[in-house]
């Protein structure tokens, strides 16, 4: 038994202003993309909220350390080369780096968000690293913290 699939929209239709073809266009359009957000967990934007577009991702692997005095290097795995299953589609993460001289992370220095997954600081004596990673830029994963002595 055979399965009916409705054709592909004309896309040249449409654009000869044919409202029967531009309607059926926009609709195979949401469809796509309403099937590929739920796929991926990701969701629209929408400039008129701030909710979250995307859960948070699994936790990154994360190392600190100083290897010399005066610098601490901080190196991100992302979840997928810890564990395939926990970022399958290889969705880009976004990571935030933070620093403070105080375990709460008051007066932190925040670095750009960005895919960035290799950090060197100049900073010498007691720091606080936190690492959190996102997927969306909204909605974060719960923060990793490290002290380090540089």
């Amino acid at each position: 038994m055979s399965v009916y699939t409705s054709p592909q929209p004309s896309i040249e239709e449409a654009a000869r202003g044919n409202f029967h073809a531009l309607r059926m266009m926009l609709i195979h359009v949401l469809g796509r993309l309403t099937r590929l957000e739920t796929k991926t967990s990701i969701a629209s934007l929408n400039n008129d909220s701030q909710t979250p577009v995307a859960q948070a991702p699994k936790q990154a692997s994360v190392a600190v350390a100083s290897p010399l005095a005066g610098n601490v290097v901080v190196k991100i795995t992302n979840p997928e080369y810890v564990n395939p299953a926990h970022n399958p589609l290889r969705t880009p993460l976004l990571h935030q780096v933070s620093y403070s001289r105080f375990e709460n992370m008051r007066q932190a220095e925040t670095l750009p968000i960005g895919t960035q997954t290799h950090y060197a600081l100049p900073l010498s004596g007691r720091y606080f690293v936190q690492v959190k990673s996102s997927l969306d830029g909204v909605n974060f994963n719960e923060p990793q913290k490290f002290e380090v002595s540089a």
